[in-house]
């Protein structure tokens, strides 16, 4: 969870080498290495980046907007005894429980539709809710993305942590052809984003068709699917899957700041109280699902 690594970060990333079979060596040990790629991939340093903060995502979003705090328990400032009430009943019935194509139009017209918290309406689809531009993007990588067994895709609910474990997880895997003390690294000079993109946001967005097998073997993927929703080859191959999990009410808080963010002209701003329902019909949690099946799976905590 987010929260482990926060507190043990060296423990959880030499953890997470383990899993990948890219363990550090006693040499790196002594050198430094892990040390460095805290560094470089800690919040304060990602967040003062030029390439983040500054320019846009091919979708839109303004690279700044993904980093505020990346506090634990940041959201004690900000709920009511009632509101975490409120969310503790969401949280068990979990455990219980616009370029859009004409065949995506047709789709969405047999869809549940409820209000959303950005676009106007979402959708249900395969059980959890989305945008019909998401929603798009997944069918698009459902139908054509071909796993690869040294694939690793990293799994997390949106505001969960994803960025920063991108950044970890590129300096991690790739600490041999990109050494972590070298001037010019990725990671100081790319978007995370583009680095480690996303399946359905990056890749399939608006109907493209990625040639992802030019991307460098092993390959680093993201996305906030559940595991029932990802391509069949994903879940038939032996492709690592990392999720990374964080205290629900910091994820709302943190989603909350973010879409308000989005809103270019900050009008309009969503109460609060008003964002727990949304929350509800939007949190789409992997981890169940995921638990359920039989992958090769890390779980970590923010």
């Amino acid at each position: 969870m987010y929260e482990e690594i926060k507190v043990q970060p060296k423990l959880q990333l030499k953890r997470l080498a383990e899993f990948l079979e890219c363990p550090f060596s006693t040499e790196e040990e002594n050198c430094g290495v892990m040390d460095e790629i805290l560094r470089m991939c800690s919040f304060e340093n990602l967040s003062n980046l030029e390439v983040n903060t500054n320019g846009k995502l091919s979708t839109g979003e303004e690279n700044k907007v993904f980093f505020r705090k990346g506090e634990v328990g940041d959201w004690k400032n900000y709920f009511t005894i009632e509101m975490n009430e409120k969310l503790n009943h969401i949280i068990e019935q979990k455990f219980q429980g616009s370029g859009i194509n004409d065949e995506c139009k047709k789709l969405l017209l047999t869809l549940p539709k409820e209000r959303g918290w950005l676009a106007s309406h979402i959708y249900n689809y395969q059980g959890f809710w989305a945008t019909p531009r998401i929603i798009q993007g997944v069918i698009a990588c459902q139908q054509q993305f071909q796993a690869q067994d040294s694939d690793i895709i990293l799994v997390t609910t949106p505001k969960s942590g994803t960025t920063w474990l991108k950044a970890l997880l590129f300096g991690l895997v790739n600490r041999v052809k990109h050494p972590i003390f070298e001037q010019n690294h990725p990671l100081l000079i790319k978007n995370r984003h583009d680095i480690v993109p996303y399946l359905k946001l990056t890749l399939y967005v608006d109907g493209q068709v990625p040639n992802s097998s030019s991307i460098t073997t092993p390959r680093l993927l993201s996305t906030h699917l559940p595991f029932a929703s990802l391509p069949k080859s994903i879940q038939d191959s032996n492709t690592k899957l990392v999720y990374l999990c964080r205290n629900s009410r910091d994820t709302f808080i943190s989603m909350w700041h973010f879409t308000n963010n989005l809103k270019l002209d900050h009008k309009d701003i969503i109460p609060l109280e008003k964002c727990l329902i949304f929350f509800n019909l939007q949190w789409c949690e992997p981890l169940w699902s995921i638990l359920e099946s039989r992958v090769k799976l890390l779980e970590s905590k923010y």
